[in-house]
């Protein structure tokens, strides 16, 4: 009878050590999917952000890239770097970095005012290791340009969903201070810089109309203005926007001016039963 006993006992323990085993399984599953939405890749849209670059004033750099394991000038998927990270910045195993490089000084066109330097992203890096004396492994992710030593990173963040239309409702206007390849001309599809963002009340995801300024001979003989393209908001700084030329008839310039394109509200449909009472237009006196 014992040893019935002894056996139940053995087999209830077994039971409840797997049933243990499996919640915490679970519980790490979840942790992890918890902490992977704050390092979710970018969308197709959003990756078109990300690629897209901006205008910072400043830098946000916390670290940089000082080698890596294998000899190599540049770095793709898979590759394991090491990142020296400036003092005083928390980071741990798991959290992702955003790789770039500061290109392009940007003066505003009109009035040569400094808006500051482009940002171009070079990939995401994921932390392998704990830091030791400030030094951390961590895997190349998503390239998205070359990378190599000496390249700053910074901390990872989402950009903003790109919506399909504006819903924004008040007039703004700005101009082109820049474009991502640093030419004058810029085509359909390429990537432009205005300076209009969240201080001007900017939505990712407005459109806005490019509107080039007639020829003025003098004061008295001048062409009229004329709309060339039209412009999608795909991220947005406080100063600044990084747009995509969806249409144009002609090449985009640098000093160009834009305007928001405003959402218009559908008209109400007229049920056709109902004749409409056009007494109701006519002025008082005609009544």
């Amino acid at each position: 009878m014992s040893m019935i006993r002894r056996e139940m006992s053995l087999s209830y323990l077994k039971a409840t050590m797997l049933l243990l085993a499996t919640l915490l399984s679970s519980a790490s599953v979840l942790a992890a999917e918890g902490t992977s939405f704050h390092r979710t890749r970018p969308s197709s849209d959003q990756s078109l952000a990300f690629q897209g670059g901006y205008i910072v004033p400043a830098e946000k750099v916390v670290g940089s890239v000082i080698g890596a394991r294998e000899l190599k000038t540049y770095f793709g998927t898979g590759d394991t770097l090491y990142i020296r990270f400036i003092r005083n910045i928390d980071v741990r195993p798991g959290d992702w970095l955003t790789a770039y490089n500061m290109t392009t000084v940007v003066f505003h066109p009109i009035t040569n005012a400094y808006m500051g330097r482009v940002v171009k992203i070079l990939g995401i890096l994921e932390i392998t290791s704990e830091p030791k004396n400030r030094v951390a492994e961590a895997r190349v992710i998503q390239p998205l340009d070359a990378l190599k030593p000496g390249d700053p990173v910074m901390l990872y963040e989402l950009p903003a969903d790109v919506q399909e239309a504006s819903k924004s409702d008040e007039p703004i206007s700005g101009a082109i201070v820049e474009s991502k390849e640093g030419g004058e001309l810029t085509a359909q599809g390429e990537i432009v810089y205005i300076d209009l963002g969240v201080s001007d009340g900017l939505q990712v995801g407005d459109r806005l109309k490019v509107i080039r300024r007639g020829s003025r001979e003098s004061m008295k003989d001048f062409l009229p203005d004329y709309a060339l393209a039209e412009l999608r908001v795909l991220s947005v700084q406080q100063r600044s926007a990084t747009t995509m030329i969806v249409k144009s008839i002609d090449a985009v310039h640098r000093g160009d001016l834009v305007t928001r394109l405003l959402h218009r509200p559908s008209p109400p449909v007229q049920d056709p039963g109902i004749e409409p009472n056009t007494d109701d237009h006519l002025p008082e006196e005609s009544k």
